[in-house]
């Protein structure tokens, strides 16, 4: 399967799953996947994103051993499209411990830079959030790091804002 050239025939949600259910059914290879993230045109970052989502989704342990690198790509990466494409899929991972950290720390350092696109600042909330759910004594840095950027915030960061906070305070106030 070769999943560059699959994904320069056709964009669309039928086409991501093929190559996501390839990639599960071992007939195509994640870190293909993530090169084409890393080193291709803003298009391919984009088409090659969508999968990624869904294997995150779908079984995210094929993902597990790239979390060092993609947490590498994330902390030194400038580029929008790869930052919001990673953090996408990452909203929905479960990190191992030797990850957890390393990602709560990358995932926060986005989302409290002011320059970050609003929709890095959005996935990087989602994933922070989801791993203060594991560690909940970090909704008490993160709850009012969001609350700080809430008044000037876009639309969309307030949307994202209020459904985590929704969640976070629940651990908050227990």
């Amino acid at each position: 399967m070769n999943i560059r050239e699959l994904l320069l025939e056709e964009h669309s949600k039928k086409r991501a799953q093929y190559i996501c259910d390839g990639i599960i059914e071992e007939r195509a290879q994640v870190s293909e996947l993530l090169e084409l993230i890393y080193h291709g045109d803003i298009w391919m970052r984009q088409r090659s994103s969508w999968p990624l989502e869904l294997l995150a989704i779908k079984k995210e342990s094929l993902i597990h051993p790239h979390l060092h690198e993609i947490i590498e790509v994330l902390n030194s990466s400038n580029e929008d499209a790869i930052l919001r494409n990673l953090y996408r899929s990452m909203q929905h991972m479960s990190f191992t411990e030797d990850t957890i950290g390393p990602m709560y720390q990358v995932a926060f350092g986005h989302l409290a830079d002011p320059k970050s696109a609003i929709a890095i600042q959005a996935f990087a909330m989602s994933t922070c959030s989801s791993i203060a759910h594991i560690f909940p004594e970090l909704a008490h840095e993160l709850v009012p790091l969001i609350e700080s950027y809430y008044a000037t915030g876009s639309a969309g960061y307030k949307s994202r804002a209020n459904r985590e906070l929704k969640r976070l305070n629940k651990f908050i106030n227990q």
